[in-house]
């Protein structure tokens, strides 16, 4: 029997997402946003789609004038936190949302207990050769 990958070509949201990593990689953010968006759309439920959407969101904000940054960081909040209540062994997006949460101001939801309980709990994910690095 044949198993069908959920990230074969034709799954809802790959092809976006596809288009997304291309201009993501090629610096692109705001292409790279709309691209993820629409496989955040076409497949809400994919935990991979939010985290790439919010490190876009986040790549943009550290090119962006101060205005811009706040309502970035909060789309980054946001995507990161649905990466992770959608796949809590994501651990991509466990790093990069405590990421967020250590340096974004409270304001903006930073947080370093979160950040700590998110370090603990990724933790828990890595093999113990990975925690020593």
């Amino acid at each position: 029997m044949l198993l069908v990958s959920s990230l074969a070509v034709g799954a809802p949201g790959e092809g976006a997402f596809a288009t997304g990593m291309k201009s993501y990689q090629r610096h692109d953010f705001k292409a790279a946003i709309q691209a993820f968006a629409q496989a955040v759309q076409q497949a809400p439920r994919v935990s991979r789609f939010h985290h790439w959407l919010g490190k876009a969101y986040g790549r943009l904000a550290q090119r962006s004038n101060w205005l811009r940054k706040l309502a970035l960081a909060r789309q980054t909040q946001r995507a990161l936190e649905k990466a992770v209540a959608l796949d809590p062994n994501n651990a991509a997006a466990l790093a990069d949302l405590s990421s967020y949460y250590e340096q974004a101001p409270g304001f903006l939801g930073g947080d370093e207990a979160k950040a700590k309980a998110m370090r603990q709990r990724l933790a828990t994910l890595r093999p113990a050769s990975e925690q020593k690095q």
